[in-house]
């Protein structure tokens, strides 16, 4: 496993974070420009690009919350070796 220390958590974090919200802003994008009639023939197409958008910015989040649970329990563990 990596050994990260807490600041490399939270760049990573942060960047993942980012990755999501960019990703998410394209899935809405996509789903905005399906409401167009003159989209219509590409319509397969828009839908294809919202999913993958939208599974990509569920997974980022989905590390994202697990790197959390990680920075949690170091801070944690630090806090109890510094306390005995």
């Amino acid at each position: 496993m990596w050994k990260l220390i807490p600041w490399q958590l939270v760049f990573l974090m942060m960047c993942l974070l980012l990755g999501a919200f960019l990703s998410i802003g394209q899935a809405i994008t996509f789903a905005w420009l399906s409401t167009f009639p003159e989209r219509a023939s590409q319509i397969e197409s828009l839908e294809i690009k919202f999913w993958s958008y939208a599974a990509i910015a569920l997974v980022f989040v989905i590390i994202d919350l697990g790197l959390l649970v990680r920075l949690i329990r170091h801070i944690k563990r630090e806090k109890g070796r510094k306390a005995e």
